[in-house]
């Protein structure tokens, strides 16, 4: 059984050949037609495969990597740029300038279950399933700052 390493160094060991000081060529090994437009960010539920991206239209597509099937699509924040997946809830987190859409990935696909209010200007956000706490950084007029949420 082949031993299990970060994606980075099968990369770099794929791509080098000892010399670290040069930029590592990728290799594709597949690619698909995305159904979204103007791709934005991703996330991955690594357990079960799908991608989710979000998109310039205001939509959150979902992709089966294995099938290449698309989920059905639903309407997030208008300017969302940052996504974070809860593998344990099953839940996708796409932060944009002012809100946080919310959605359930369910066996049928996709289902909004709202929208966060987020302080203006926050689009970075980071999930801890485990600890159930959701951290958000943004920029005011004079700081940059960093906020946790706990339930």
């Amino acid at each position: 059984m082949k031993k299990k390493m970060p994606i980075h160094t099968s990369l770099f060991s794929e791509a080098f050949s000892g010399d670290s000081s040069v930029s590592a060529p990728l290799t594709s090994r597949a690619s698909w037609i995305l159904p979204a437009i103007g791709p934005l960010d991703l996330a991955m539920d690594s357990n079960t495969q799908p991608i989710f991206i979000a998109s310039h239209n205001r939509k959150l597509a979902g992709l089966d990597l294995k099938s290449g099937r698309k989920f059905l699509e639903v309407e997030i924040s208008s300017g969302t740029d940052q996504m974070s997946f809860d593998t344990d809830f099953k839940t996708i987190y796409c932060a944009s300038m002012r809100s946080i859409s919310v959605i359930k990935k369910t066996d049928d696909g996709l289902e909004p279950l709202g929208k966060l209010a987020a302080p203006p200007g926050a689009h970075t956000l980071s999930i801890d399933s485990q600890r159930q706490k959701m951290s958000i950084s943004y920029i005011d007029q004079t700081h940059s700052k960093l906020q946790r949420f706990i339930p």
